[in-house]
């Protein structure tokens, strides 16, 4: 496309400058944090933030570094949802401090909802965790917040390409710390200036906002207390212009979400732990969109409030119990109006920019889904054996307020179920030999229906829980030079998924059913060196097969994000103040159902696709290779940390999705971004 063509001819360079100050007292030392319980789950990562943000890539974003695991299929440009195990992007939960929040990228993924500087560690479980976490199919991310520093004053700012952010943190006497960060983009108005109108049409750039403040207080040794506020925000609008007025299309999406939680800890006498915290928040999401004079819109306004609270002791030497409780309550206030097929759902038959039908509707509802979910684990020491049994027991209250659509003056009738869920959950390890540790995971898993899919027009009000059920097996071996190797396999089985109707004219207020079940499996691989003699890097490997049908069907169709292989090979290396960084990705194209003909409707004015196997053809290959070079610079008291991230080096012209012309008989493709240089420059006192 020549807009593209046009950024293609550029490499794009941004500086980006960040100081710190503090106080005249000396740095404090490094903050000791106790170490994590050796992995028991297979499949599990933890990377730690600092490690995270020298990777190529990443761009120093350490929540970034998700998307080199194992487990993880590439999201899209024009996603940026986590795809753990074959789960769709929302049946997967991200947590912070304990704390969920809806996502965990801004727009297209190009940067994380949380600064670097305030994240201590990013813990990847794509599936087959413990009990202390549920209401998800899919896979788990927790992120864990930094402590603050014990002394001084600190501060940076910094501007590059992407956005400008800045942090500051202070010790306020001995026992209060306090630290707020904030970032806002402007990617979108600097390829504006650069770029034609086009490019913005073809390859819409999301704007972006997030904001954090935390307070921590040290009531006394062994106990805290701290205050934590999250804030994020996206817009992004796309057009797709016609030489027809009535084929021109506009979108616009606005989302943000917003959280305040209080966490407490403390550390017994015993050897106990107890963490407390209740938290509160809300979501908004907003799409409209129009195609010609059709109009689509969807507004979710959503408040969430609960509680995570755990006690863990040990029992005896060989044993350690923890028992706690995981709340939460959403109420959500919903509108919508459009097409009943727009937008489409997973498995729908559908084109990249499909005009809408004339099933055109309208709807409004509220919704209460309301979760107690006490768990229990127990870590069992038997003999060479690490056995952890959990189970976990949700209770799921779900109201919504009317049961049937809306006709003429007749009053609402709302429906209210309490749906219980019982998931026993197992984790079994061994060392037979030194530096090799076997282990398998296991259990079951419920998900509540969400509050979009509860309206009695688009959706249907009576929708149960759905199940999964995990199971994974793999092998850790560590070898000489800081050398780990482990290898996991994994299966999924999923049903009582909720799927679009079937029927040509659905039955009242059954829009959707839960008649969809599926399966994914696959084997993992993640050979990772640590820092040894300057040298560094790991590679993932992910292959993988998701399916998906209808409970009648006798065949299977593959997952809207399937990805067959997904690789992730990353090195780096140290010298003498030098940091070269090299990331290679190569991901399987996700499925698309090709368009083998078209067809004049009349009625409409326009021709409409006809459509092959479902999901038979797929997009090309992405390919694309990062590189990240870094030099710290000492000049008197002070660090120069200069950097240059190139994404994209070889400029890879990789296919995002496929368009077609206006009588489905060419088909091109829409393309991610081009090459992109980041300079930046970082300097510390």
């Amino acid at each position: 496309m020549r807009g593209r063509a046009v950024c293609m001819a550029v490499v794009l360079a941004a500086y980006s400058f960040s100081t710190v100050a503090h106080s005249d007292e000396p740095r404090p030392a490094e903050v000791t944090v106790r170490a994590a319980p050796r992995k028991r789950d297979p499949g599990r990562a933890t990377v730690r933030a600092d490690e995270a943000r020298r990777v190529a890539g990443t761009r120093d974003d350490a929540l970034r570094i998700v998307e080199s695991l194992p487990g993880v299929a590439r999201g899209g440009f024009f996603g940026g949802g986590l795809v753990l195990w074959g789960a769709a992007p929302g049946d997967s939960r991200v947590t912070v401090d304990g704390v969920e929040i809806p996502v965990l990228y801004h727009g297209n993924g190009l940067r994380g909802v949380l600064p670097s500087g305030l994240v201590q560690a990013i813990d990847l479980a794509p599936g087959a965790y413990g009990a202390e976490y549920g209401r998800a199919l899919g896979g788990l991310v927790r992120v864990t917040t930094r402590e603050l520093p014990a002394k001084g004053i600190h501060g940076s700012i910094g501007a590059d390409f992407l956005d400008a952010a800045g942090m500051v943190s202070a010790a306020v006497g001995d026992r209060v710390r306090v630290a707020a960060a904030a970032r806002a983009s402007h990617f979108d108005r600097l390829v504006a200036a650069v770029a034609p109108p086009s490019v913005l049409d073809v390859v819409p750039i999301p704007r972006y906002h997030d904001y954090q403040l935390k307070v921590s207080l040290a009531l006394r040794e062994d106990e805290a207390i701290s205050a934590v506020l999250l804030g994020a925000g996206d817009a992004l609008t796309r057009t797709q212009p016609s030489s027809d007025p009535a084929n021109t299309r506009v979108e616009s999406t606005e989302s943000s979400f917003q959280r305040f939680y209080l966490r407490y800890t403390r550390a017994l006498p015993d050897g106990a732990n107890v963490a407390i915290v209740p938290f509160f928040g809300r979501d908004r999401d907003r799409r409209d969109a129009s195609f010609g004079g059709v109009p689509q819109a969807r507004d979710t306004l959503t408040w969430r409030y609960g509680l995570r609270a755990s006690y863990r002791a040990p029992l005896t030497r060989d044993i350690v119990v923890t028992a706690g409780v995981d709340a939460l309550a959403s109420r959500a206030s919903l509108f919508r109006q459009g097409s009943l097929t727009l937008p489409p759902r997973e498995g729908d038959l559908y084109v990249f920019g499909q005009p809408p039908g004339s099933d055109v509707n309208a709807d409004e509802w509220t919704t209460n889904i309301v979760d107690v979910g006490p768990f229990l684990v127990s870590e069992l020491r038997l003999g060479p054996f690490l056995v952890t049994p959990g189970l976990r027991a949700d209770l799921f209250l779900v109201e919504g307020s009317r049961s049937t659509p809306r006709v003429g003056q007749t009053p609402g009738i709302g429906s209210s179920r309490l749906l219980p869920a019982l998931d026993p959950r197992l984790s079994v390890s061994v060392s037979p030999v030194d530096h090799v540790t076997i282990s398998a995971s296991g259990g079951l898993y419920h998900q509540p229906p969400s509050a979009e899919d509860l309206g009695p027009v688009f959706g249907a009000p009576n929708l149960m829980l759905s199940r999964a059920a995990h199971a994974s097996a793999g092998a850790s071996v560590r070898l000489p030079a800081g050398l780990d190797v482990e290898v996991t396999g994994f299966f999924v089985a999923l049903d009582d998924l909720v799927v679009r109707s079937r029927l040509p004219t659905p039955k009242l207020a059954a829009a959707l059913t839960q008649e969809g079940e599926g399966e994914s499996f696959g084997v993992q691989v993640l050979a990772r060196r640590q820092l040894c003699n300057g040298l560094y890097g790991w590679i993932a490997y992910t292959a993988s097969r998701s399916e998906r049908r209808y409970v009648e069907d006798p065949s299977t169709r593959l997952f809207d994000h399937d990805q067959t292989h997904v690789l992730t090979a990353m090195a780096g290396y140290e010298w003498r103040g030098w940091n070269f960084g090299v990331r290679f990705r190569h991901a399987t194209g996700a499925p698309r159902t090709p368009v083998v003909g078209s067809f004049y409707d009349t009625t409409a004015g326009r021709f409409q696709p006809i459509f092959g196997a479902p999901n038979g053809t797929r997009l090309p290959s992405f390919q694309a290779l990062d590189l990240r070079v870094q030099k710290a610079i000492s000049v008197r008291s002070a660090s120069v940390v200069l950097s240059l991230d190139v994404t994209n080096a070889t400029n890879q012209d990789n296919p995002e999705e496929f368009v077609y012309n206006y009588d489905f008989s060419r088909k091109s493709f829409i393309s991610g971004l081009p090459v992109l240089a980041i300079l930046g420059a970082r300097v510390e006192l």
